[in-house]
């Protein structure tokens, strides 16, 4: 009987069975794609789940023969992620906050340059000498000084002679003036009765009429003496007269130069004497980093020189609009552009950072994002350089702000990986 029940007692522990024999199915870890380093050659994957009472015919995964190169990207759920170590992250938030821009890379013409060196000068036929119209102190008007741009018709300064022996030549003018008007109102009483002869009122007539023209021609007179007037618009330059100086009639006082046009010299090495004839235009940039272009300013070649300079240098002038902002005399770096174009990729200069010798640019990858490209640069003529290697047509760059761009990589901000 104690038999019995021990047999009944181990049979009803078997019946209920044990927990370490319940199988869930609720935790089924699918790690089978395993990302490490850059190329997952998945073959044969076959997907054995023993103890399972799961029937997976027909779903024998192999994949052999597919060689799944999944440079930096992770898949989770399906989806892609790309992850590129250099990428640099510029919101636009932080695009909007300052010079920044994006261009489309084309194949266009570009002329080949002459880098040198060279000056700004005014056009001798665009100024003019301004002289002394009667002897007498000069007194200049307001704060005249050199370079001043002054309008056509603005006072410049004052010829008096009111402290010289003969007098104020204003006065004088004046007192004539008023006795041949007198003269000539009493000769047309006269001629009316005919008292005098119609000669004796023409004399009076024609000496009143030069003496009206003396007067008028000093009538802008102010304070006594002649005033000068610019005669046309322009600035102010050799101003040869100081205020309180003695200036005698027909002297020269200063030079007034047109605004309207000016030339370039540009020093050129002799070895280029063959390819001055293909000077078309020229881009020359200031020492405040100004940068000007002669296409723009309506300029022309005037001449160059057939003969060299103890310096080993031949003259090239060009003439341009004189509207740009540069003082005559400046100093400029000039890059002398030749007819024969190519077509080549170009970027402006301003895309383009310099690190140690090397060169780069910022290619948009995405809305927010860029990658640090190198490129080899070729010319550059003031404005864009040439793209020997490293950029293709199509491809999108930082055109303006890439500084920006470079700062941000700098930053500690900058996420490690970015979704596209």
């Amino acid at each position: 009987m104690k038999k019995y029940c021990l047999a009944l007692l181990a049979l009803a522990y078997i019946s209920c069975g044990s927990p370490e024999n319940a199988h869930t199915h609720d935790d089924h870890e699918h790690t089978a794609h395993e990302h490490e380093g850059h190329d997952h050659d998945h073959e044969g994957h076959d997907h054995d789940h023993e103890g399972h009472d799961h029937d997976h015919e027909g779903h024998d995964h192999d994949h052999e023969g597919h060689d799944h190169d999944h440079e930096g990207h992770d898949h989770e759920n399906g989806s892609e992620t790309k992850v590129h170590s250099d990428e640099v992250i510029f919101t636009k938030e932080q695009a909007s906050m300052g010079d920044f821009a994006l261009e489309k890379v084309t194949k266009g013409p570009f002329k080949p340059v002459i880098k040198t060196g060279g000056q700004v000068i005014s056009s001798p036929a665009g100024q003019s000498a301004v002289t002394a119209p009667a002897s007498g102190t000069v007194l200049l008007d307001g704060n005249l000084s050199e370079g001043m741009i002054v309008r056509a018709g603005a006072p410049l300064l004052r010829i008096s002679s009111a402290k010289m022996a003969d007098g104020d030549s204003f006065a004088r003018a004046k007192a004539d003036y008023e006795y041949a008007k007198s003269q000539w109102e009493r000769a047309g009483k006269l001629i009316g009765e005919r008292i005098i002869s119609q000669k004796e009122y023409e004399d009076t007539r024609l000496a009143y009429q030069t003496a009206r023209l003396a007067y008028e021609a000093l009538s802008g007179s102010e304070k006594g003496g002649v005033v000068v007037k610019a005669p046309f618009t322009g600035y102010v330059k050799d101003l040869k007269a100081a205020h309180g100086s003695f200036a005698e009639k027909g002297a020269p006082l200063l030079t007034l130069v047109k605004s309207s046009r000016a030339r370039l010299t540009a020093d050129v090495p002799q070895e280029y004497f063959s390819r001055l004839p293909e000077v078309v235009s020229a881009v020359f940039s200031a020492s405040d980093g100004r940068v000007y272009d002669t296409e723009k300013l309506d300029g022309r070649v005037v001449s160059y020189s057939k003969s060299v300079t103890p310096a080993g240098m031949l003259t090239l002038t060009m003439e341009y609009d004189g509207t740009a902002d540069i003082p005559e005399g400046a100093f400029v770096e000039v890059a002398l552009r030749l007819s024969d174009e190519k077509e080549t990729v170009t970027v402006p200069l301003g895309a383009i950072i310099e690190e140690q010798g090397s060169y780069f640019v910022y290619v948009q990858l995405d809305e927010e994002g860029y990658m640090k490209r190198p490129v080899t640069i070729g010319h550059n003529d003031g404005i864009r350089a040439e793209v020997i290697s490293g950029l293709q047509a199509g491809e999108t760059i930082v055109s303006a702000g890439a500084y920006r761009v470079k700062l941000a990589t700098a930053s500690a901000a900058i996420p490690h990986s970015h979704e596209h």
